[in-house]
């Protein structure tokens, strides 16, 4: 894990804009989007869900990815914004290997579950509750092996 030696937060290494996230953030946003859910009445609220666990798996990407995870093929830095990929290098050099190659597809997963809540108007309660689910599982996965790591 020679990627992770030396390893801080993202928060420690930014300097503009609103402060990075911590884990107790993610914890207290995460309470936040299950209280959305449970409080939803409409297609608007289910969609805001949709958008709400996004933005978390957004602030996860920024937790736990930094820039000298990016391959050694890859062209260039990844934006901030590119937090589904972000969170693939993260998951690569933590969870390396074929062993935990489904772990990895499930984060591709819980991200295109979020964006298609946040966008589709055919959704409903169940599906807006899977995406809250898999935006919990996903925080606590990435945690709980930062925390195995020992780069906590």
């Amino acid at each position: 894990m020679s990627n992770w030696s030396g390893w801080q937060p993202a928060a420690q290494h930014q300097t503009l804009g609103p402060p990075a996230p911590s884990w107790p953030d993610l914890e207290q946003r995460l309470a936040g989007l299950q209280a959305e859910l449970a409080a939803a009445t409409a297609l608007d609220d289910l969609q805001d869900v949709g958008r709400r666990a996004r933005e978390l798996l957004i602030d996860l990407a920024t937790l736990v990815y930094k820039d000298d995870l990016l391959p050694q093929n890859e062209p260039e830095q990844r934006k901030g914004a590119d937090a589904k990929a972000r969170l693939s290098f993260a998951a690569r050099t933590l969870m390396p290997g074929s062993s935990h190659e489904r772990w990895r597809t499930f984060i591709r997963a819980a991200w295109d579950l979020a964006s298609t809540i946040t966008h589709s108007s055919s959704i409903n309660r169940a599906d807006a509750f899977a995406a809250v689910q898999a935006t919990v599982l996903l925080v606590r996965c990435f945690e709980r092996t930062v925390i195995e790591a020992g780069v906590a």
